[in-house]
């Protein structure tokens, strides 16, 4: 008798999902798990909670992403680290309609390598290795930006990479422009995305505070004639008058 074991395939099905080491948990706004829409006026801004984590140490970055029923493309906030595992952002909602949310995170190789580089320099060990790794890891980032940013990213992985500028690389990674830009640049690989059909119903002003009157057509009839459209029409200067903006 044969046995068919389906350990490797079931494996290689969820190698994809393996790689995803963030989880995201307790999001808000949220009504029933993203089965009812939240609502907003326009003008306002959505703010974006949420419980962020590793399966490691590793420094974890996340973004809330967002774009309106009309647009195709995802405009991404980067989301703030406001305590431990809590993290936060915002989005404008400028148009009426409807707008999709979701959160991304990723563990972040780039900003790890940094913050454990920076302890080793502190502890007076040997950091010709961690340079290596942080000129091939800077290179990679420069891949994904153009211009100044390519240019800027390319010139330090360069420094980290030759060893006989190994006071000069040292000096680099403690500065507060290496640093900003270890925050600001990403390497995003094997991201989890939270994307739970969350939307925003965005509407005017007026609905959320106006003033209405309600009337019945047929009750502007004249001489004992019941009302209809035109009738009610005739009335509605005198309604603005009135301080109504609303008519039901």
């Amino acid at each position: 008798m044969k046995v068919h074991s389906t350990f490797g395939r079931n494996l290689k099905n969820n190698q994809s999902f393996m790689r995803n080491r963030c989880i995201i948990r307790n999001v808000k706004p949220q009504l029933e798990g993203g089965k009812y829409y939240i609502k907003r006026v326009a003008g306002e801004s959505v703010t974006v909670s949420a419980t962020i984590f590793s399966d490691s140490e590793d420094s974890v970055k996340a973004v809330l992403a967002y774009r309106h029923h009309t647009e195709k493309k995802w405009s991404e906030v980067p989301m703030q680290l406001i305590a431990t595992d809590s993290f936060e952002a915002e989005f404008p909602v400028e148009k009426t309609g409807f707008y999709s949310y979701k959160l991304i995170a990723w563990c972040d190789d780039l900003l790890t390598w940094h913050r454990i580089i920076v302890r080793k320099k502190e502890l007076g060990q040997n950091l010709n290795d961690d340079f290596f790794l942080g000129s091939h890891l800077l290179k990679t980032a420069a891949k994904a930006n153009t211009g100044n940013h390519k240019q800027l990213l390319t010139a330090w992985s360069k420094v980290l990479g030759d060893k006989d500028k190994y006071e000069e690389a040292a000096a680099l990674i403690s500065t507060q422009d290496f640093a900003a830009a270890m925050v600001r640049y990403s390497i995003r690989k094997h991201p989890t995305e939270y994307d739970n059909n969350l939307r925003v119903r965005v509407s005017s002003a007026k609905e959320q505070y106006s003033t209405w009157y309600m009337l019945f057509p047929r009750s502007t009839g004249e001489n004992g004639k019941p009302g209809n459209f035109k009738t009610t029409e005739k009335r509605l200067p005198r309604l603005v008058e009135l301080g109504f903006d609303t008519l039901l």
